[in-house]
C-alpha cells in the first residue's frame, strides 16, 4: 500500500492505519445521518419499527447495482448500523468470531488479505 494513502487516527494500534479515504467515509455518513435525524427523527424511535434498516439496506445496494451511484451504499451502510444499534431480531448480539467462522472475502483468499 501506498504509505501516502494513510491516515494516522489516535485511536488505533500504533503503525496500523486505514487509508484516509475510510476515515472521510465515515465522516460523509455520519454527516448524512445527522440530516436524517432532523428530517426523520432519532433512530429510536424510528428503529426496529416502523422502519426497516435490513431491507432498506438491502434496497440500496440494490439501486447502487443499477445506477452504480455510491450514495446508495453510503445510506446501505448507515442502515445496517441503525441495524446494530436497534436490532430488528430479538436475539441480535455481537460475538467476535476467529476467520475460521467468517464466510470470507469473495475473490480475495488468505494470502491475498495479507498483502493489505
Amino acid at each position: 500500500m501506498n504509505p501516502d494513502k494513510k491516515y494516522k487516527h489516535p485511536s488505533l494500534f500504533p503503525g496500523i492505519y486505514p487509508r484516509k479515504e475510510y476515515w472521510d467515509r465515515i465522516t460523509h455518513m455520519a454527516n448524512r445521518m445527522a440530516v436524517s435525524q432532523q428530517k426523520y427523527g432519532d433512530i429510536d424511535d424510528n428503529y426496529p419499527e416502523p422502519g426497516n434498516a435490513i431491507q432498506t439496506a438491502f434496497e440500496r445496494i440494490e439501486k447502487y447495482i443499477e445506477t452504480r451511484n455510491v450514495e446508495w451504499l453510503v445510506d446501505a451502510a448507515n442502515m445496517l448500523i441503525i441495524e446494530s444499534i436497534r436490532p430488528s431480531l430479538e436475539d441480535a448480539h455481537f460475538r467476535a468470531t476467529d476467520s475460521d467462522e467468517s464466510p470470507g472475502i469473495k475473490g480475495l483468499t488468505w494470502e491475498t488479505e495479507d498483502n493489505y
